[in-house]
Protein backbone atom coordinates (compact mmCIF):
# COMPACT_ATOMS: atom_id res chain seq x y z
CA UNK A 1 0.00 0.00 0.00
CA UNK A 2 3.12 2.33 0.44
CA UNK A 3 4.30 2.10 -2.97
CA UNK A 4 0.75 2.83 -4.23
CA UNK A 5 0.49 5.66 -2.23
CA UNK A 6 3.85 6.79 -3.03
CA UNK A 7 2.87 6.23 -7.19
CA UNK A 8 -0.22 8.03 -6.53
CA UNK A 9 2.16 10.83 -5.38
CA UNK A 10 4.57 11.02 -7.88
CA UNK A 11 6.98 10.72 -5.75
CA UNK A 12 10.24 7.80 -6.05
CA UNK A 13 9.13 4.55 -6.19
CA UNK A 14 10.95 1.70 -5.28
CA UNK A 15 13.42 -0.12 -8.06
CA UNK A 16 11.19 -3.07 -8.15
CA UNK A 17 9.67 -4.37 -11.59
CA UNK A 18 6.00 -3.72 -10.50
CA UNK A 19 6.46 -0.02 -9.33
CA UNK A 20 8.20 0.43 -12.33
CA UNK A 21 6.36 -0.76 -15.12
CA UNK A 22 2.87 0.53 -12.86
CA UNK A 23 4.79 3.77 -12.57
CA UNK A 24 5.02 3.97 -16.56
CA UNK A 25 1.28 3.35 -16.78
CA UNK A 26 0.22 6.44 -14.72
CA UNK A 27 2.46 8.53 -16.86
CA UNK A 28 0.76 7.32 -20.02
CA UNK A 29 -3.09 6.91 -18.58
CA UNK A 30 -4.98 8.75 -15.96
CA UNK A 31 -6.00 6.01 -13.64
CA UNK A 32 -8.56 6.05 -10.82
CA UNK A 33 -6.62 5.58 -7.40
CA UNK A 34 -9.34 3.51 -5.63
CA UNK A 35 -9.76 0.74 -8.04
CA UNK A 36 -5.90 -0.07 -7.11
CA UNK A 37 -6.67 0.34 -3.44
CA UNK A 38 -9.80 -1.70 -3.59
CA UNK A 39 -7.90 -4.49 -5.21
CA UNK A 40 -5.12 -4.47 -2.58
CA UNK A 41 -7.36 -4.39 0.01
CA UNK A 42 -9.54 -6.99 -1.08
CA UNK A 43 -6.57 -9.40 -1.42
CA UNK A 44 -4.79 -8.32 1.40
CA UNK A 45 -8.14 -9.41 3.79
CA UNK A 46 -8.05 -12.61 1.65
CA UNK A 47 -4.84 -13.26 3.33
CA UNK A 48 -5.70 -12.14 6.35
CA UNK A 49 -8.68 -13.76 7.11
CA UNK A 50 -9.45 -16.31 4.02
CA UNK A 51 -13.06 -17.51 2.87
CA UNK A 52 -16.15 -15.53 3.21
CA UNK A 53 -19.20 -15.60 5.58
CA UNK A 54 -21.85 -15.01 3.13
CA UNK A 55 -22.51 -15.32 -1.02
CA UNK A 56 -22.59 -11.45 -0.70
CA UNK A 57 -18.82 -11.20 0.23
CA UNK A 58 -17.86 -13.78 -2.00
CA UNK A 59 -19.72 -11.07 -4.57
CA UNK A 60 -18.26 -8.01 -2.96
CA UNK A 61 -14.18 -9.64 -3.44
CA UNK A 62 -15.08 -10.45 -7.16
CA UNK A 63 -16.00 -7.09 -7.43
CA UNK A 64 -13.21 -5.06 -5.69
CA UNK A 65 -10.45 -7.40 -7.59
CA UNK A 66 -12.19 -8.60 -10.93
CA UNK A 67 -14.37 -5.44 -11.62
CA UNK A 68 -11.72 -3.09 -10.39
CA UNK A 69 -9.40 -4.78 -13.27
CA UNK A 70 -12.05 -3.91 -16.06
CA UNK A 71 -12.91 -0.85 -14.70
CA UNK A 72 -9.02 0.15 -15.07
CA UNK A 73 -9.24 -1.36 -18.35
CA UNK A 74 -12.24 0.86 -19.17
CA UNK A 75 -9.93 3.86 -18.22
CA UNK A 76 -7.13 2.79 -20.18
CA UNK A 77 -9.71 2.55 -23.47
CA UNK A 78 -11.01 6.30 -22.90
CA UNK A 79 -14.57 5.15 -21.73
CA UNK A 80 -17.03 7.47 -20.03
CA UNK A 81 -20.12 5.59 -20.13
CA UNK A 82 -21.81 4.46 -16.70
CA UNK A 83 -24.30 1.81 -18.31
CA UNK A 84 -20.82 0.26 -19.68
CA UNK A 85 -19.34 0.64 -16.08
CA UNK A 86 -22.22 -0.94 -14.43
CA UNK A 87 -22.29 -3.93 -17.49
CA UNK A 88 -18.46 -3.99 -16.52
CA UNK A 89 -19.10 -4.53 -12.64
CA UNK A 90 -21.36 -7.48 -13.12
CA UNK A 91 -19.02 -8.95 -15.53
CA UNK A 92 -16.49 -9.05 -12.80
CA UNK A 93 -18.19 -10.32 -10.16
CA UNK A 94 -19.24 -13.37 -12.14
CA UNK A 95 -15.50 -13.64 -13.89
CA UNK A 96 -14.25 -13.10 -9.73
CA UNK A 97 -16.91 -16.30 -8.84
CA UNK A 98 -16.13 -18.60 -11.47
CA UNK A 99 -12.03 -18.14 -11.39
CA UNK A 100 -12.62 -19.32 -7.67
CA UNK A 101 -14.48 -22.11 -8.28
CA UNK A 102 -11.88 -22.85 -10.95
CA UNK A 103 -9.25 -22.87 -8.20
CA UNK A 104 -11.00 -24.93 -6.04
CA UNK A 105 -8.85 -27.76 -5.55
CA UNK A 106 -5.70 -25.10 -5.02
CA UNK A 107 -7.91 -23.16 -2.49
CA UNK A 108 -8.68 -26.75 -0.84
CA UNK A 109 -4.83 -27.96 -0.48
CA UNK A 110 -4.06 -24.51 1.52
CA UNK A 111 -7.29 -25.93 3.71
CA UNK A 112 -9.41 -22.48 2.66
CA UNK A 113 -13.11 -22.94 1.36
CA UNK A 114 -14.38 -20.84 -1.40
CA UNK A 115 -17.85 -21.84 -1.14
CA UNK A 116 -19.12 -19.40 1.13
CA UNK A 117 -20.92 -20.32 4.65
CA UNK A 118 -23.96 -19.23 4.40
CA UNK A 119 -24.52 -21.59 0.89
CA UNK A 120 -22.55 -24.71 2.84
CA UNK A 121 -25.65 -24.42 5.80
CA UNK A 122 -28.02 -23.97 3.58
CA UNK A 123 -26.66 -27.57 1.73
CA UNK A 124 -25.73 -29.34 4.97
CA UNK A 125 -22.07 -29.54 4.11
CA UNK A 126 -18.90 -28.74 6.49
CA UNK A 127 -16.13 -27.07 4.81
CA UNK A 128 -14.08 -30.71 6.00
CA UNK A 129 -15.97 -32.35 3.37
CA UNK A 130 -15.01 -29.88 0.93
CA UNK A 131 -11.12 -30.30 2.17
CA UNK A 132 -10.75 -33.98 2.20
CA UNK A 133 -13.20 -33.99 -1.16
CA UNK A 134 -16.76 -35.93 -0.90
CA UNK A 135 -16.49 -39.28 -0.24
CA UNK A 136 -20.13 -40.32 -0.72
CA UNK A 137 -22.79 -39.84 -3.27
CA UNK A 138 -24.15 -38.09 -0.77
CA UNK A 139 -21.67 -35.30 0.18
CA UNK A 140 -20.97 -35.02 -3.52
CA UNK A 141 -24.19 -33.71 -4.44
CA UNK A 142 -24.07 -31.59 -1.93
CA UNK A 143 -21.09 -30.31 -2.83
CA UNK A 144 -22.28 -30.08 -6.17
CA UNK A 145 -25.57 -27.77 -5.40
CA UNK A 146 -22.81 -25.59 -3.72
CA UNK A 147 -20.72 -24.46 -6.36
CA UNK A 148 -24.33 -24.58 -8.79
CA UNK A 149 -25.97 -21.90 -6.59
CA UNK A 150 -22.25 -19.66 -6.50
CA UNK A 151 -22.67 -20.42 -10.70
CA UNK A 152 -26.22 -19.78 -10.64
CA UNK A 153 -25.12 -16.18 -8.91
CA UNK A 154 -22.37 -15.73 -11.17
CA UNK A 155 -25.12 -16.20 -14.12
CA UNK A 156 -27.33 -14.02 -12.37
CA UNK A 157 -24.30 -11.25 -13.13
CA UNK A 158 -23.90 -12.15 -16.76
CA UNK A 159 -28.02 -11.89 -17.48
CA UNK A 160 -27.77 -8.17 -15.65
CA UNK A 161 -24.36 -7.01 -17.61
CA UNK A 162 -26.32 -8.50 -20.98
CA UNK A 163 -28.73 -5.88 -20.21
CA UNK A 164 -26.63 -2.90 -19.37
CA UNK A 165 -25.15 -3.23 -22.56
Amino acid sequence: ADALKTLFEKKTVPNEPICLALENCLKNYDLTPRWFFRMLEARKMDILSPGWDTLSDLETYAENTASSLLYLTAEICNVDDDEFYEAAGHVGKAVGMTTLLRAIGHHCEQRVSVIPGDVLRRNLLSSYVIFKGPKSDEEFEKFTKCVFEICCKAKEHLDMAQVKS
